[in-house]
């Protein structure tokens, strides 16, 4: 059982792209102090809350009972991108309604009429589908059915990641020329991102809005898995990068009125390179006053630390030195004590005379007198 089927498709009407000569945007890309590296992430699409319209690009029964789409791609992306700009970027949102879309579809068809029968009406060689380039320098030349302005367009380099990153970032929505393989149709029925299948055959030329790049936030539906976002057939999907590097034929940098001071504009885009390519291209002027860029402060950087002056230890005093030591005076022997004073006295009157045979006596006596301090006889 397959599942079913969501979404409705619709009708394509990209011619093949004419390739006149066209600002680069690599050439009025900002370079210099002030340019900033893209985010990581930007969506302007997201922001819109949804609420697409078919427009007649598909089964619309708001252009004609049983309408069942025209070939105005194209007008279609003019009509989304003004309400993408006029909300996010110019504060008050105009979604251009079918009337304003049939009106540009007309300046390169001009014969064709929505109720018309197999000569003028959907299908007919009336319903001729569009150039993108052309419709560009239309609406460059011409103020849109809504009265807006396109200021100018430079070409993207959509093989350069960095290059498309930073275009979305600078102006918020880009044109995208592209060629529709039969699994698209699928895919987009079934919620899912266009991807490329080698095997599967080219459905026809297309023209939608891309309005973001990045990873989505978890919870995100599933068909915006892809890397790049856009608008078609009343709904919000995304490219897979394998789509975008094997089916993108065209992408174009749109500058609207509004896009002109804002910050995302001024970081992206050297105004003054600008409007020199735009007289190159054209042999005109630039149509409006180039407003300088708002410059940047440098970041601050903080001096260089200055190392503390040393402070010298504080000086350890010697340790103390003992002095010498004084040996103590010697202690005289004791004086003879009342014992000794007696004996001595005797022995000095024995000594005195002469004994027989008591000279040992007589010498230890003097020996002991002398030691005690005694002067002998």
């Amino acid at each position: 059982m397959s599942t079913p089927q969501r979404r409705v498709t619709g009708t394509y009407g990209r011619r093949p792209p004419k390739r006149a000569p066209a600002i680069q945007f690599r050439d009025i890309r900002r370079r210099g102090p002030v340019e900033a590296p893209p985010p990581a992430a930007v969506d302007y699409i997201r922001p819109m809350g949804g609420g697409w319209k078919m427009l007649g690009n598909g089964p619309d029964n708001t252009v004609a009972p049983g309408f069942g789409g025209c070939g105005n791609c194209v007008a279609v992306w003019w009509a989304n991108t003004r309400r993408t700009i006029s909300t996010v970027i110019g504060g008050h949102s105009s979604y251009p309604p079918w009337s304003e879309v049939l009106a540009v579809y007309k300046t390169q068809n001009p014969d064709f009429d929505p109720t018309g029968g197999s000569s003028t009406g959907p299908g007919s060689p009336a319903d001729g589908g569009m150039d993108i380039q052309t419709l560009l320098e239309w609406l460059v030349a011409n103020p849109g059915p809504d009265g807006s302005k396109l200021i100018g367009f430079a070409a993207v380099d959509y093989t350069s990641a960095a290059e498309v990153s930073a275009a979305i970032a600078a102006g918020g929505v880009l044109c995208v020329g592209i060629n529709v393989l039969d699994i698209n149709q699928t895919e987009f029925g079934n919620d899912q991102p266009w991807d490329y299948v080698a095997s599967s055959p080219v459905d026809g030329g297309h023209c939608t809005m891309v309005g973001g790049y990045g990873a989505e936030p978890a919870g995100s539906d599933p068909d915006l898995a892809g890397n790049v976002k856009f608008v078609t057939w009343a709904e919000e999907t995304s490219f897979t990068p394998a789509f975008w590097g094997h089916e993108v034929e065209e992408l174009w940098f749109v500058v609207w009125e509004e896009q002109l001071g804002t910050v995302e504009f001024q970081a992206g885009v050297n105004e003054a390179a600008f409007a020199a390519e735009f007289t190159a291209i054209t042999g005109k002027p630039f149509p409006v006053a180039v407003t300088p860029p708002t410059p940047v402060p440098p970041t601050p950087v903080p001096p260089a630390p200055v190392p503390p002056t040393p402070v010298p230890p504080a000086p350890v005093p010697p340790a103390p030195v003992p002095p010498a030591p004084v040996p103590p005076a010697p202690v005289p022997p004791p004086g003879p004590d009342a014992a000794d004073q007696a004996l001595a006295t005797v022995a000095e009157q024995w000594m005195a005379d002469t004994h027989p045979f008591s000279h040992r006596l007589r010498e230890a006596l003097g020996i002991w007198l002398a030691a005690k301090g005694f002067t002998t006889p």
